[in-house]
Order: C-alpha cells, then sequence, then structure tokens
C-alpha cells in the first residue's frame, strides 16, 4: 500500500479540526490551509512529473541533470 503523502495528511488532519472549532475566523483559517495543501500537493505532483519526463530525455548538460535527479529524490522521499 502506498504512504499517504505528508501535505494531504496534513490536510485531512486540518479538514477534521474544522466541525471542532467554534471560532469562525480559525475555520475560515483551517479551511484556507486545507485548500492550500491540497493545492500545493497537486503542484508538485506535475512537477515532479515534468522533472521525471526530463530526465528521462538525458539531454541536459551534467550539472542540470544532477540537480534535476537530486529534485527528485527529494521530491520522493529517496533523501532527506
Amino acid at each position: 500500500m502506498t504512504k499517504q503523502p505528508e501535505a494531504l495528511r496534513l490536510a485531512d488532519s486540518l479538514e477534521g479540526l474544522g466541525a471542532e472549532i467554534f471560532l469562525t475566523h480559525w475555520t475560515e483559517d483551517l479551511d484556507a490551509s486545507v485548500t492550500e495543501l491540497r493545492r500545493l500537493h497537486e503542484a508538485n505532483a506535475e512537477l515532479l512529473e515534468v522533472m521525471q519526463n526530463v530526465e528521462a530525455l538525458g539531454m541536459l548538460p551534467p550539472s542540470l541533470l544532477k540537480r534535476v535527479r537530486l529534485s527528485i529524490a527529494k521530491a520522493t522521499g529517496e533523501t532527506e
């Protein structure tokens, strides 16, 4: 089973708090945080896909290819 990405886990956790908080500005902030976490997760997934496609082309200068590979590893949790 694939582990849920941390951003989505946090979004789900925050989303569950909304019903327990009665102060309007807090629930609005929670809703905004949940939306932003989900948006950022989606954007990161799209960027990761682009980087993987660029890497697969293998037509980058070595220094740039190294940065792409490091970024892919970081995004997929292969390095910290």
